[in-house]
């Protein structure tokens, strides 16, 4: 029998040192969005920004004109962390905004809306993150961008408003992953009219799972222990 507490004190013992391994502490985060409508005959008609976390900024559709020249955005931006454990962590966000500029003067006329949502984390082993941007749906025409990145550790993985997921392996440290999403009308006398429309939701997570054996192959060792004592009794 001794054989048999053995293996499973050395099973138990390996099972704890994996645990105590997956760790994830999350030391940073930071979100903020902005919009703004500017007409370069008088400078900035409309702008605000708010700072997070956790964000829950509206800002609804509005209009601005001047000297024959029109300007209107509106957006939506809700974010957080939306799970947090020793071995996951998941932030979740919905990003909403519109943008329209029109240029009957010949002056430039601009309309943008933005939001930024930026999470920074620490591994105590290797781990697993996840971008992803889904039930997307962009529109533009004119002089407008839209963009939707998603970046890990200073490489971005999407740059345009589109669904995507990636899964990249990370290694034990420090880490860095953000989410933003951008829209940007503009009216001059080259193109008098330019809107743009991006609706988005988009999660990073993040998981440190050990490998923990399946309840088969803990059986399997149960009855090679139970097996081993036997036969020492024969």
């Amino acid at each position: 029998m001794k054989i048999s507490k053995l293996l499973f004190a050395l099973t138990l013992s390996a099972l704890s040192v994996a645990a105590a391994q997956a760790q994830i502490a999350v030391t940073y985060e930071q979100s903020y969005a902005w919009d703004a409508r500017y007409d370069a005959q008088v400078g900035y008609l409309h702008s605000s920004s708010v700072a997070g976390p956790p964000m829950a900024f509206s800002d609804p559709t509005a209009t601005s004109t001047y000297n024959n020249d029109l300007m209107s955005m509106g957006m939506t931006f809700n974010s957080g962390i939306t799970t947090q454990t020793a071995s996951f962590v998941q932030l979740s966000g919905f990003f909403s905004a519109s943008t329209l500029a029109y240029s009957g003067s010949g002056y430039y006329a601009e309309a943008w809306s933005g939001g930024y949502d930026q999470i920074n984390f620490t591994t105590s082993s290797a781990a697993v993150v996840t971008l992803q941007e889904y039930n997307t749906n962009a529109n533009s025409s004119g002089d407008s961008y839209i963009q939707g990145y998603l970046d890990l550790d200073g490489i971005l993985y999407q740059t345009s408003a589109v669904d995507g997921t990636f899964t990249i392996n990370i290694g034990a440290g420090s880490h860095t992953a953000f989410y933003e999403g951008f829209c940007e009308s503009n009216g001059s006398s080259y193109i008098s009219y330019s809107q743009a429309g991006l609706t988005a939701n988009y999660q990073i997570s993040v998981s440190t799972n050990p490998t923990v054996p399946e309840p088969a192959s803990m059986l399997g060792l149960s009855a090679l222990a139970v097996g081993i004592a036997k036969r020492r009794r024969k």
